[in-house]
């Protein structure tokens, strides 16, 4: 068996060749569906930093109908100061090298763990998901969101193995873990219960571990009130903007109403023809501006119309349509962006594509049942193993609460992507058997595993009878 570090160098050198091989493919594709929010947003905050351009406008633009956050503008935005027109294969190079240095910090991050191949098990999973690639060179936020909650999830492992050794959380150590949670929250609004969780779990082990539990609880407090003072700014801004209450984008009414409700009633009455919750938007504030109530307001009202009626079975079932294309589609987004493909030939896309989903498949399918079998194993070999074991379930619980607010799809797995790898790192772990451990694990959190698992279980078996 090669040794962890060749299995290293042979998948970097593979990733390296997949994201070059992707980038070839995707050069001439088109934007679709909310690249060309991103990407108006990035082009006026562009030609604000280099001058060109109006901050007003650039702010304007970034909040947009509400619906989104900017990080991924602001990602983008550089690249639009320096060269104006800058036309796909630039804008889709610069998202895939962004998106490529964000992996190399997470692995980075990921050598922490105690697995020797955690380095090439996160470069296949998921760098080396040909899927992988073309979502990382697009203008979306999905995958850096992703690489960073999994880059805070680590360090606050770190931080949780020092409070079970009774050590107070390195500044160093929390500084950053906060960092990239809120980069993840500028990416990606629901990012703001990963952080609530993270934090509930490190807060935990303080309490019932640390030896200076005062001091331990403080800075994890402190640490939360500082993500909560970055989101600020954004949440004053678009306060303003709508002249109501923001804390992160303004879409979640609409988009319930879109996913659960009747479409019979959502404008109090059918909507309009359209695409996706445009038409119900539209329809929003032209009765803001008839009646001069808020259109945040009426969205919420809208929300309420649509969804009387709604019964449990209805909402599983739909719930369940979300779930399935959240995770069983890993190369929907290249099929998405096929039709505009321009350079591949059109009588050549269909068989691209296949190509492009069973090679995802391979690689995606083992991961995925490793996420699985993490969400449902209760890990106690070691207070390692359960620091993992608690995190990764977290996160998932986290990441997986969109299906059951709103309409999924398949270019959003790529944010479970590295926790997939960890789980398989999990494993790996827990088959070493019994190791030692502080003593100072709240057995109250194994019963709580349990818990999670036997709820995971009830809920899958709820989906699949609804």
């Amino acid at each position: 068996m090669l040794a962890p570090r060749t299995l290293a160098q042979v998948a970097g050198a593979l990733v390296v060749v997949a994201a070059l091989l992707a980038l070839l493919a995707i050069q001439q594709t088109d934007f679709r569906g909310d690249e060309y929010t991103y990407v108006d947003g990035a082009r006026a905050l562009g030609a604000a930093l280099a001058g060109r351009g109006s901050w007003n406008v650039a702010l304007t633009e970034l909040i947009g109908t509400g619906w989104f956050m900017p990080g991924a503008a602001v990602m983008l935005a550089p690249l639009f100061a320096i060269v104006p027109d800058a036309g796909f294969l630039a804008v889709r190079g610069w998202m895939l090298a962004l998106n490529l240095l964000l992996l190399v910090a997470a692995l980075a991050c990921f050598r922490g763990l105690p697995v020797r191949w955690s380095t090439a098990l996160l470069l296949t999973c998921p760098a080396l998901v040909a899927a992988w690639h073309f979502a990382a060179a697009s203008v979306l936020p999905d995958v850096p969101a992703g690489l960073l909650s999994a880059i805070a999830l680590v360090l606050a492992y770190r931080i949780g193995m020092g409070l079970l050794a009774g050590e107070a959380p390195s500044l160093k150590l929390l500084a950053l873990m906060e960092l990239a949670l809120v980069a993840g929250l500028y990416l990606r609004g629901p990012v703001i219960v990963l952080v609530a969780a993270v934090h509930a779990v490190l807060l935990v082990l303080a309490f019932v571990s640390a030896r200076e539990k005062v001091r331990s609880s403080g800075l994890l407090v402190a640490g939360l009130t500082a993500v909560a003072l970055a989101l600020l700014p954004w949440s004053i801004a678009a306060s303003r903007h709508f002249d109501a209450r923001v804390i992160t984008t303004t879409n979640f009414p609409l988009v319930l109403a879109d996913s659960f409700g009747d479409p019979e009633k959502t404008c109090f009455g059918p909507c309009a023809d359209g695409v996706d919750i445009w038409p119900a938007w539209e329809f929003a504030q032209e009765r803001a501006a008839a009646t001069g109530e808020n259109a945040l307001t009426i969205q919420r009202e809208m929300m309420a119309a649509s969804l009387d009626g709604l019964t449990l079975r209805s909402y599983l079932q739909q719930a369940r349509e979300h779930v399935a294309d959240h995770l069983f589609d890993p190369a929907g987004w290249v099929r998405a962006q096929m039709p505009v493909s321009y350079r591949i030939p059109p009588d050549l896309r269909e068989s691209f594509l296949t190509a492009i989903t069973v090679l995802s498949w391979i690689i995606y399918l083992p991961f995925l049942l490793a996420l699985l079998a993490g969400n449902l194993l209760v890990a106690r070999s070691s207070d390692s193993a359960r620091l993992q074991s608690v995190l990764i379930k977290s996160a998932t619980f986290a990441m997986m609460l969109q299906p059951f607010m709103h309409k999924s799809g398949p270019r959003y797995w790529v944010m479970l992507a590295p926790l997939m790898a960890w789980s398989v790192m999990l494993l790996a772990e827990m088959r070493q058997g019994e190791q030692s451990t502080s003593g100072h694990w709240p057995g109250w959190l194994d019963h709580m595993q349990r818990a999670y698992a036997a709820g995971f279980v009830l809920l899958a078996a709820a989906l699949l009878l609804a």
